[in-house]
């Protein structure tokens, strides 16, 4: 195992460095998916913020191994299983993992279960997909899908081509999805091309499926139809073809003179070859975003490539004409790449398209775009929600008005509405508190004393939203994320009740920051001694047979959210519950709990997220007709009498609501 902290400072005095675990294979072999990994690496070594670690073993260790199953490579992948167990069992943690994904290879599955490791040793864990194959992890029927996609589910998924990205958001099996082109040093400025002979390369592993083969019959055409080029292949040997192989093929076909063979070149004989080419031909069947074409685009080459992947994306409108149909071969392959050759005799033609080339890879594909990508996929931890909002510029949750100034209107409107506007409580209620501290608890034992005495059984929400009976049922439940909760559970088995617990997901105390934590306490307003829960304790609540509800990530106002952060705080927030507890998270309660914490577009985007039920915290709203999708509740006041908790719940404030978007009660 590689340990690796940055060589700089810490410029943070406030906030640790986060632990970073880059389960990947770096170099050797060198193929695009290692090499990313080794680009990812160096990215992340350069921040400040973050101390990075890097393990693997179980895979191939040259070229000529790679999609051969051997007893070495599965003893290798069973030894790092066991190490990741144990880092398990003694709670070694890792602010984000980071693994790879390659689909359509038979270690897909090797890699899902790396994922899956991942998610449980990692707060975040970010999948880099290499490849095509996604599609059918997502959609297939087999049992090899199914198993995909319960390793991958809940995980980040880093998209290189946005037509993957845009199946993978579509599925729904992601936390969230992120767009990551590839990216390849800049070798500066192409030099100045010296000669008319038409220089054409191909650089990649020599697999057949690369299409080394369909290159040398693309020049076997051109010099029978009287061309004269000149074309390099370089590239290493794989099981299928060998360098020696390929050697011998081009002297049989009596193309010696015209093709060399160069074998594999590293560092800077790839460079040197590369500089010295006008065209790279690339017909391949097997890529998808292959780091090989944008290194080509770096030096300013013309690309001839196959229409597969996210190929044509990377060349761009400018070369869609050189992007050939995936279905050509034989004869009809070859006469469809001579066809798009032909202009490119023309000098200034092909310095013109050369220039393009270039251009393409400068605003798209610079290691400067990849950095700045990758820092924005890292800084997108939902942490950085918080930090979006200052102290002073966070949205205002309650009037700005002092207590002294509000409390006459609020006594005025509490009088007038216990006289003229209570009503006979209907059959189903809901009531709700925060934490359990000891005040907390006396209060509880009140309010099952004083609800059970109005003649309601208690239920948890989901419980009461499937009883289709008459009877007399008061949902409880609770809000945020309190330590208490834990504690409290023997008081809730005497006390004979089952209990909904809307949580918080950020905050669990054994994966989360305190400043972090700090930070949440004084959003909700918090100034108790009570903390947040762990994880194991958020498992023993649905253990005891109590139903686990989500209360967004972070607790902020969703109302003042841009739409960008919906899907952390709502749909993320319930992955991570339900990846902690084994189960379902079916109902949500928005933060502050008024109609004006949150929108239209927001109540149905909850319901698009999967939750069967939302529920308000507005005092005096019991009284509204029954809705199987939205739940209204109240709160149990503490310091309150019983006398006045239950007057609070007989008044009914609809209209005053409605009116004044406040609540009678204060």
């Amino acid at each position: 195992m590689i340990s690796r902290a940055p060589e700089h400072p810490n410029t943070s005095a406030t906030r640790p460095r986060r632990h970073v675990l880059i389960l990947a294979q770096l170099p050797p072999p060198v193929h695009g998916v290692t090499m990313s990994t080794a680009r990812v690496l160096d990215c992340l070594e350069q921040r400040s913020d973050l101390s990075i670690s890097q393990t693997w073993s179980g895979s191939a260790a040259t070229l000529t191994e790679v999609n051969r199953r051997t007893l070495g490579k599965l003893w290798s992948f069973a030894s790092l299983n066991s190490r990741l167990a144990r880092w398990k069992l003694t709670r070694r943690n890792f602010e984000i993992v980071y693994v790879t994904l390659a689909p359509w290879t038979h270690a897909a599955i090797r890699d899902a279960l790396v994922a899956w490791w991942g998610r449980r040793l990692g707060r975040r864990t970010l999948v880099h997909l290499h490849g095509e194959g996604l599609e059918q992890a997502i959609d297939g029927s087999s049992r090899r899908a199914h198993l995909m996609r319960a390793l991958l589910r809940r995980t980040e998924l880093i998209a290189i081509t946005s037509g993957a990205a845009e199946a993978a958001a579509r599925s729904g099996l992601f936390t969230r999805v992120h767009r990551l082109p590839n990216a390849a040093p800049d070798p500066g400025e192409p030099s100045p091309r010296s000669g008319s002979t038409l220089r054409i390369g191909f650089l990649g592993n020599l697999d057949p499926r690369k299409g080394v083969l369909d290159f040398v019959d693309a020049m076997d055409r051109l010099v029978r139809h009287g061309w004269t080029v000149q074309a390099r292949i370089a590239g290493g040997s794989t099981p299928y073809l060998s360098v020696e192989a390929l050697t011998s093929l081009v002297a049989e076909k009596g193309l010696a003179q015209t093709i060399d063979v160069a074998g594999p070149v590293h560092h800077e004989a790839k460079n040197a070859f590369l500089e010295n080419l006008d065209l790279f031909l690339y017909p391949s069947t097997h890529d998808h975003a292959p780091l090989v074409l944008i290194e080509a685009l770096s030096y300013g080459l013309v690309p001839i490539v196959r229409d597969t992947g996210g190929i044509a994306e990377i060349v761009g409108p400018d070369f869609a004409g050189n992007v050939l149909a995936r279905h050509l071969e034989g004869d009809a392959l070859t006469a469809a790449i001579e066809t798009i050759l032909e202009p490119y005799k023309d000098a200034d033609h092909l310095l013109t398209q050369r220039r393009l080339a270039r251009r393409r890879y400068l605003e798209h594909y610079t290691e400067a775009h990849f950095q700045r990508n990758l820092d924005s996929i890292v800084n997108s931890d939902t942490s950085s929600l918080d930090r979006s909002f200052g102290e002073n510029d966070h949205p205002r949750v309650r009037s700005g008005l002092s207590p002294a100034v509000k409390s006459p209107f609020i006594q005025a409107a509490r009088a007038l509405h216990t006289r003229v506007a209570t009503r006979p409580l209907p059959n189903r209620i809901a009531v709700y508190f925060h934490n359990l501290g000891n005040a907390e608890q006396e209060a509880l034992r009140e309010c099952a004393a004083a609800i059970r005495d109005l003649g309601y059984r208690f239920t948890t929400i989901g419980a009461g939203r499937a009883d289709t009976s008459n009877a007399k049922l008061c949902s409880l439940s609770f809000d945020d994320n309190y330590r208490s909760w834990h504690s409290s559970l023997d008081l809730l088995d005497e006390l004979g009740v089952k209990a909904t617990f809307y949580v918080n997901s950020l905050p669990f105390r054994d994966t989360c920051r305190k400043d972090e934590i700090d930070n949440f306490f004084a959003r909700i307003g918090f100034q108790g001694t009570d903390t947040t829960l762990a994880r194991d304790e958020l498992r023993e609540i649905a253990a005891r047979g109590h139903e686990i509800g989500c209360h967004s990530h972070s607790h902020f106002m969703l109302a003042a959210l841009p739409r960008s952060h919906w899907d952390v705080e709502i749909r993320q927030s319930r992955l991570i519950l339900e990846d902690i507890v084994g189960r379902e998270v079916r109902h949500f309660a928005w933060p502050y709990g008024m109609p004006r914490h949150i929108t239209g577009a927001q109540r149905t985007f909850c319901f698009e997220a999967g939750f069967a039920s939302i529920a308000a915290a507005t005092p005096c709203m019991l009284h509204r007709p029954p809705d199987a999708r939205e739940i209204e509740r109240q709160e149990w006041r503490t310091g309150r009498s019983r006398a006045q908790n239950v007057a609070e719940l007989a008044i009914d404030g609809r209209l005053f609501t409605r009116l004044t978007g406040r609540s009678v009660v204060g």
